[in-house]
């Protein structure tokens, strides 16, 4: 049975089993939402402003916060491959 587990999780919730393997993601992507940080929540991230932070979900069903890359880092040009 191949599911979707929110890691980290010593056993699967559906079967108790502990027999993970990973598997890669086909790489398509929905952005549900994201925003432009211009303030850091901390002095290690000041060098990256202002940086995107989207919430993506994958084709296969998780999500997930991403930083997006790219297109000089103003969140456009946001598109799913």
């Amino acid at each position: 049975m191949q599911g979707i587990l929110p890691l980290p999780t010593p056993v699967c919730a559906h079967c108790w089993s502990t027999e993970y393997e990973w598997v890669e993601a086909c790489g398509r992507v929905k952005v549900i939402t994201f925003t432009v940080v211009h303030q850091v929540p901390s002095q290690a991230f000041a060098d990256d402003l202002p940086y995107v932070l989207a919430v993506i979900g994958l084709e296969e069903g998780p999500q997930m916060m991403a930083n997006v890359v790219g297109r000089n880092g103003c969140g456009s040009g946001l598109r799913s491959k």
